[in-house]
């Protein structure tokens, strides 16, 4: 889509949204049917809009104060201390909290992720659920177009069962990777070949550099048996490769967390069953691309990282492609660990 073409597209959505009552725009600011006023040309601002819209078309939220909030500010900190803490978006049921964005513009997102998950959403999160239970999701959120396909990117976090970043650290940063519609339960997607739901050929410099860096700093934090862990790392990375070669077309993909989901709660897959699948796939990997044995395998080790950990690298894996890439990429992803390239440094540091 030419530059021409997206912002006659854009005007056209534009038109249509204000005529459907969702907010007016007057000399570039944008001022919402819930009240709220800000400036449209701000990249992350356009993120907002469009998923105003979406909450009320797509999601079936209700196109009111009492169930969408913006900018609502808490005061945290040490009480002499105390800074301006602002929530993107927030979603109310009964006017209690249920749901929190965190937005980014596409630019930003990569960069800013792990400061703004810990404190613009986990810490701002206690003081707005305030002990009672309520608040229920955290969702850290971008999108853009390319052509006419719109791509999202979201880190939803079930705040029911993680209250610190900490926590969710530890197991793994499970991420439920959609929003839920109408105060119901996330449905987790499933990856599978050739499907509704398929790997993500568009991921960027940005976004590799980013995953490349967490992953060391999750995989080696403590410093011990760097070599093994190395190679353990490459071991999973052959296990992901050989998962979306050998998969068959209209089945799912096998390295990813699934998901059973009942009537009233989901609950993923635990980080042992996550482990041993894995293990599974990197043998079998072993097997039939660099020709082991039956004895050689029996004397392969497992995987030597914790089963969080497996889950975790997963988890940052499981919906991107690493055999078909539309940028080229990945090359050089591969070549940065096997090469043991030092690390740009981090902005936010948390060990």
């Amino acid at each position: 889509m030419s530059e021409a073409t997206y912002q006659l597209a854009r005007r056209e959505w534009l038109r249509e949204k204000q005529a459907a009552g969702y907010f007016k725009v007057r000399d570039g600011t944008m001022v919402y049917s819930i009240g709220h006023q800000d400036n449209f040309e701000d990249p992350e601002e356009k993120v907002r809009a469009e998923l105003f819209v979406d909450l009320i078309e797509n999601y079936q939220y209700s196109n009111d104060l009492a169930v969408l909030e913006m900018e609502k500010r808490h005061k945290i900190g040490h009480p002499r201390k105390k800074t301006d803490a602002v929530i993107d978006l927030l979603i109310k049921r009964d006017q209690a909290p249920f749901l929190m964005f965190e937005l980014k513009a596409p630019d930003r997102y990569e960069e800013e992720m792990e400061e703004s998950i810990e404190t613009q959403l986990f810490n701002v999160a206690a003081v707005e659920d305030k002990g009672k239970g309520t608040l229920r999701y955290l969702v850290y959120y971008t999108r853009y177009w390319e052509n006419t396909d719109l791509k999202e990117k979201i880190v939803t976090i079930d705040y029911t069962k993680f209250k610190s970043f900490d926590a969710w650290e530890e197991a793994g940063r499970p991420n439920l990777m959609s929003i839920p519609a109408n105060y119901g339960i996330v449905r987790k997607p499933t990856f599978i070949k050739g499907g509704p739901v398929d790997l993500r050929t568009d991921v960027k410099k940005d976004e590799l550099q980013r995953i490349r860096r967490d992953l060391h700093n999750i995989l080696w934090g403590g410093g011990k048996y760097q070599n093994e862990l190395f190679f353990n790392l490459i071991g999973l990375l052959l296990a992901k490769i050989y998962d979306e070669k050998e998969t068959v077309e209209g089945e799912p993909y096998q390295f990813q967390v699934f998901q059973q989901t009942g009537d009233t709660q989901e609950e993923t897959e635990s980080s042992d069953e996550i482990s041993e699948r894995t293990n599974l796939l990197y043998r079998d990997a072993l097997n039939r691309y660099l020709g082991y044995g039956e004895e050689e395998l029996r004397k392969v080790n497992d995987i030597v990282f914790d089963a969080p950990k497996v889950r975790y690298v997963v988890e940052v894996l499981q919906d991107i492609s690493f055999t078909v890439s539309k940028y080229d990429v990945v090359g050089e992803f591969f070549e940065g660990i096997v090469r043991g390239d030092d690390l740009p440094p981090k902005k936010w540091t948390r060990r």
